[in-house]
């Protein structure tokens, strides 16, 4: 069995689209709060576009979500121990 293809950019899309319906937040609303174009949000949350580093801090900042639940595949049961983005002493 092939190992599961980490797909960045899809975790992301679906942990802010997730997000945002989960506060029942209209695109409209997300796009004036972080000052950008409703289809820069429809983009991002599509997994057709990702966001530059400055904006993913905005994002972290906004949300109020860890960068490990932004990009977990397990999105909203995101165990940190096993993130791949969580550093660990070695």
């Amino acid at each position: 069995m092939p190992a599961r293809r980490f797909d960045l950019r899809a975790n992301f899309a679906r942990a802010l689209k997730l997000w945002r319906k989960r506060h029942d937040l209209p695109l409209k609303k997300v796009a004036a709060d972080l000052g950008f174009a409703i289809s820069t949000i429809q983009a991002w949350e599509s997994g057709k576009r990702f966001p530059n580093r400055d904006n993913l801090e905005l994002i972290i900042h906004y949300t109020g979500l860890a960068p490990c639940q932004l990009f977990c595949e397990r999105n909203d049961h995101c165990v940190p121990a096993q993130c791949v983005f969580v550093v660990r002493p070695t």
